[in-house]
């Protein structure tokens, strides 16, 4: 079994970061990372999960058969349980293959409020973009050309991870199932697919 996606992308689904997503970052950040790695990236977004289906467990297979995770961190993110979930996977993955320095499994970009950060991501590389996290950044704007210099960066960065990224490990799917499946039987009234975090 090998690597499904790339990169994973884990975003809190709320207000108008959807839009910004969808419209602006998501295409850029494809454009420049298959630049990066010379082919066609494959990136997970939410956008992929199907209605109806079993997202849980398909989330967790996709966190775990993704060799990278790049996160947009707000406030938001860190009040979502399914967001913390998808980073807290990663962040053991990165743990538990070790090494002198760890392997950069996770790259974030900072898209609103970027003080209020937890103290233990201090080693994450991060990319401050809030400035230009907005759905109507108009299009060639000054703004959004800053912007695409800033993923261009961060695609850099992220393509160094991927090719960092450890073997696959079959174990994470079954820890990534548990740990997803655990979360929603505790949220039992909640119907909606999370987007890579989902409400909470």
């Amino acid at each position: 079994m090998s690597y499904k996606h790339d990169a994973f992308l884990s975003y809190r689904r709320a207000d108008d970061w959807p839009r910004f997503v969808d419209g602006i970052f998501l295409p850029m950040l494809r454009r420049e990372l298959s630049d990066t790695l010379g082919r066609q990236a494959e990136i997970f977004h939410d956008g992929r999960l199907e209605a109806g289906g079993a997202w849980p467990q398909e989330l967790a297979l996709a966190v775990a058969r993704s060799r990278i995770m790049i996160c947009l961190w707000s406030r938001q993110y860190f009040g979502s349980d399914w967001c913390k979930a998808e980073l807290g996977q990663m962040l053991a993955r990165r743990q538990a293959v070790g090494g002198v320095p760890l392997p950069p499994l996770v790259v974030a970009a900072v898209i609103h409020d970027g003080n209020q950060l937890p103290g233990e991501l201090d080693s994450i590389q991060r990319f401050e973009i809030q400035r230009y996290a907005s759905p109507d950044l108009a299009e060639r704007s000054q703004r959004r050309e800053e912007l695409s210099f800033k993923v261009r960066d961060l695609a850099e960065q992220a393509g160094h991870a991927i090719e960092k990224a450890p073997p696959l490990d079959q174990a994470w799917q079954g820890l990534a199932i548990t740990a997803f499946e655990g979360l929603f039987t505790a949220r039992q009234g909640q119907f909606a697919v999370p987007s890579l975090g989902g409400t909470s």
